[in-house]
């Protein structure tokens, strides 16, 4: 499931200004006919034919130099429409990223091959720089790192944490079984009460909400905190497996009433971690808040139902490490379905009026959620549940790139309602389809009767292990046929 994070009225401010100054300084760079005027002088339109090499080093800069003199109803000589195969009507609006990448080019690659610009582009640096539309000595007008940063980190997705823990435990009560995986741990929260995107702050939130029934524990490398009632069963545990009691300590936590620290020596850190996972698996810890980078690859705990991803990895390798936790076959409770909840925040504004129609970047969320989208394959929300990857999938019909506010909240409202059985009912439509079994863009027909049950989740159990080997074989049977 995918939850669009709303932006803290701070984050929307300065979004507003970003928003404002962009709009400014493009409207200033593309009222300025002299520098359009300026780039249509330079030789290497009328002599294209004699510049081909030139002009295809970086064929995205002077294409980008066209759409520029297009915006201006300028000519664009026919020696350089024949080199590119193009008309004048041919040739790509400009768009904010066309006119980042021409700004750009003019102030380094390109500075020396056309001196004739550089008062220009000097004055529209100092101006840019002024309204904070600069960053690493480059233009930062369509991928601006900052707000890129800013919407990552937004503490909206503190709030949408604690809905969705709201959520998953009017679902699912006493027997929820919750990670919340962040990047950062941020122990000075503790102290100065700090907001940040990080597992302190988030264990915080969730603890006042006071769940009935619930209990939660901190599990990072640097702090284990657990509820002074489990203080006992863990020590039981300790004994148990065989390890020496005086190498794990308790202390009372001042800082959060009800909970107490432990702490191991270095070669029992892992084997700590562990105990603290069967208390999770036995149904004693609910919801457990850590980072990525302990509870990654390696960790088992199979009980999970429900997985919240506050972590930015965008790859596909480590985010499938994290999601790989909350998909494995629990014996225990053959029929688990889980759902695994990814956060984004959107720059969801006009990218400015001097490109209306224009898509544009959605501030860096979106993009990452892209990428981990293209490696996962799953039903979609809709009937007929076809399997495939991508966000599309997740977003039931609405247009990726057209998101605005009021399909945001709708979205939302959908994922929350989303209930495992339609979860489950997905993947056993969308894997047999009239005895036909769709995998990705494939089509395999092995032979399988229509009435073939799916007895759990298809990706928790061994069935579905089988079936996606033998559809994969059967596939490439195929394309080699």
């Amino acid at each position: 499931m995918i939850y669009f994070a709303a932006l803290r009225e701070k984050e929307k401010e300065s979004l507003m200004n970003f928003q404002k100054s962009l709009e400014a300084f493009t409207s200033e760079v593309l009222q300025n006919k002299l520098f359009a005027e300026a780039i249509q002088q330079l030789d290497f339109w009328q002599k294209a034919d004699k510049k081909v090499e030139l002009l295809f080093d970086d064929a995205e800069f002077y294409l980008a130099l066209a759409s520029l003199l297009k915006k201006h109803h300028l000519v664009i000589h026919e020696n350089f429409l024949q080199v590119f195969a193009a008309t004048h009507e041919k040739i790509p609006s400009l768009s904010l990223a066309k006119l980042e990448y021409i700004l750009n080019g003019l102030l380094s690659h390109h500075k020396e091959a056309y001196p004739e610009l550089e008062k220009f582009v000097s004055a529209f640096y100092l101006k840019a720089a002024q309204n904070n539309l600069v960053e690493s000595n480059h233009f930062a007008l369509y991928k601006n790192k900052g707000i890129a940063k800013m919407l990552a980190f937004s503490l909206g997705k503190l709030d949408a944490i604690v809905e969705i823990v709201q959520h998953e435990f009017d679902v699912l009560k006493s027997s929820l079984r919750m990670v919340v995986l962040a990047d950062f741990i941020c122990l000075d929260a503790f102290e100065n009460k700090n907001e940040k995107l990080a597992v302190v702050p988030i264990f915080q939130r969730l603890n006042r909400l006071n769940l009935s029934n619930i209990s939660m524990a901190v599990l990072t490398g640097q702090v284990i905190l657990i509820p002074t009632s489990l203080q006992e069963p863990l020590k039981k545990l300790i004994l148990q497996k065989g390890l020496i009691a005086e190498d794990i300590n308790f202390h009372t936590f001042k800082y959060e009433k009800g909970y107490v620290l432990v702490q191991a020596k270095t070669k029992l850190k892992s084997k700590l971690v562990d105990l603290i996972t069967d208390l999770f698996n036995a149904g004693q810890l609910n919801i457990l808040v850590g980072t990525q980078a302990l509870l990654g690859e390696g960790w088992d705990a199979p009980s999970i139902n429900s997985l919240i991803l506050s972590s930015t990895v965008a790859s596909y390798m480590l985010s499938n490490q994290m999601r790989g936790r909350a998909i494995r076959i629990d014996k225990n409770v053959p029929e688990k379905v889980s759902h695994i909840w990814h956060l984004a925040s959107l720059k969801v504004l006009n990218i400015a009026d001097n490109f209306k129609g224009e898509e544009g970047d959605m501030g860096g969320d979106y993009e990452a959620l892209e990428r981990r989208f293209a490696g996962y394959e799953a039903p979609s929300v809709l009937s007929p549940y076809e399997i495939t990857n991508g966000l599309e999938r997740c977003l039931w019909g609405i247009k990726p790139k057209n998101l605005k506010e009021k399909d945001i909240d709708q979205l939302n409202k959908k994922a929350l309602n989303y209930q495992r059985t339609e979860t489950k009912k997905a993947w056993q439509k969308g894997l047999c389809v009239k005895g036909k079994v769709e995998i990705g863009s494939g089509h395999v027909r092995p032979e399988l009767s229509t009435n073939k049950k799916v007895k759990s989740l298809p990706f928790l159990d061994v069935y579905f292990t089988e079936l996606i080997a033998f559809a994969f074989i059967a596939y490439q049977a195929c394309k080699i046929a």
